[in-house]
């Protein structure tokens, strides 16, 4: 999901954020937050949401200091990708993986990647997952 462009502009603007509220599945999580003057400009954001299976709502909320002198404002809101990959007839070669329900064929690069990328959980079944805490964090997918 992208927003084209946003806006926080004011002398005591204060905060603007983006909630994520997902159907049944605990309180809002914040996406994004604006915090205070950012000029008299529209400026770019990206949000990586990822494929969500469940309903959800976004919202805009306002965090005053108090007093409002000032505007927020969210437009041309983008989601991308968001579908799944289409059923293939086959799935040939280590380079590909073919999801278990869906059909669909995957770039094995998908696999274990934290993501449904299938759409029936099968690219992230079978994952096991070791952190390394050296002067890098990184996670490995062992499959």
């Amino acid at each position: 999901m992208s927003f084209q462009l946003y806006y926080n502009y004011g002398q005591s603007v204060g905060a603007a954020e983006m909630q994520l509220l997902v159907d049944e599945l605990g309180p809002p999580t914040v996406l994004w937050r604006a915090y205070y003057n950012e000029g008299n400009q529209w400026l770019k954001a990206v949000i990586q949401l990822g494929r969500l299976p469940h309903p959800f709502q976004l919202s805009l909320d306002k965090i005053s200091l108090g007093f409002y002198d000032g505007v927020s404002a969210i437009d041309d809101i983008t989601f991308e990708n968001c579908a799944l990959p289409p059923p293939a007839l086959s799935c040939e070669g280590p380079s590909h993986f073919w999801c278990r329900d869906t059909k669909a064929c995957i770039d094995s690069l998908l696999v274990c990647d934290l993501v449904d990328n299938c759409g029936d959980g099968s690219d992230e079944d079978n994952c096991t997952w070791k952190a390394n805490f050296g002067n890098i964090y990184t996670i490995v997918s062992i499959r």
